[in-house]
């Protein structure tokens, strides 16, 4: 085909507006198609491979290798910095920027954080889950504090699934508080969503009979939602909101 023929736009290859040319090809296979087997299916069977996620537990426990260590308290915990850099902002700003005292000793001292909350955030950070033994559902606040703090995204969703999972009207407030706490935003939506569709059971309860403050006035403002919608008329002198059906 000839360069004139291939840029007339009459043609349908050539298109002005954004200068590209477009090709249709079409293929016609003759003959029986061969398959073609995937190279994992050659791989041994899991019973006697070594997974990536195996060798970075095996790497976990292996002091010999680590460049870094986390102390809570008297215990201490050997990790690699590359690991623990690329898992968490907060740890890569701690090991990496110059300014802080911990990426010129290689040791990060944490307090107000317990070390069996540590020991579950390094084994998430080296395995992508949660150790077998660890009980999340008795610990899921202190995990999820921990995590907001050191920003591991993963274990954060992790523990806003229990908190969602487990939601009801005895606890919503609490659980509110909590994504208050730490600043959570998307747990704190997804709470106000269960409260506006329980407004007139949460409002007699009373942990929200307890709420004061911003806390107060953003949990007003979706019960107030709530009961327009539902062709509520609310006592303006009350501050939490006393609905009655009109």
């Amino acid at each position: 085909m000839s360069t004139a023929a291939l840029m007339d736009v009459n043609n349908g290859f050539y298109n002005n507006l954004d200068d590209s040319v477009i090709f249709r090809v079409e293929i016609t296979v003759i003959g029986e198609l061969e398959s073609v087997t995937s190279a994992n299916a050659y791989l041994v069977d899991s019973e006697h491979k070594y997974t990536l996620q195996n060798s970075l537990i095996s790497l976990m426990y292996d002091a010999e290798l680590s460049d870094t260590t986390i102390e809570v308290g008297n215990e201490v915990f050997n990790v690699h910095k590359s690991i623990l850099c690329s898992r968490s902002s907060v740890f890569r700003a701690m090991l990496c920027k110059g300014n802080f005292s911990e990426a010129q000793c290689g040791t990060i001292k944490l307090q107000d954080v317990s070390a069996d909350i540590v020991r579950e955030l390094i084994y998430f950070i080296y395995t992508d889950m949660l150790s077998p033994s660890f009980n999340l559902e008795e610990n899921v606040v202190p995990l999820f504090a921990a995590s907001m703090q050191f920003e591991i995204k993963g274990v954060t969703k992790i523990c806003e699934n229990v908190f969602i999972n487990k939601l009801n009207i005895d606890n919503a407030i609490q659980v509110l508080k909590v994504a208050d706490t730490y600043s959570s935003k998307s747990l704190k939506d997804q709470v106000f969503q269960f409260i506006a569709q329980n407004a007139q059971s949460i409002k007699k309860q009373k942990d929200f009979l307890e709420l004061e403050g911003d806390l107060l006035q953003e949990t007003n403002i979706v019960l107030e939602f709530s009961f327009r919608r539902n062709g509520c008329s609310i006592d303006s002198g009350d501050k939490r909101h006393v609905c009655t059906i009109s």
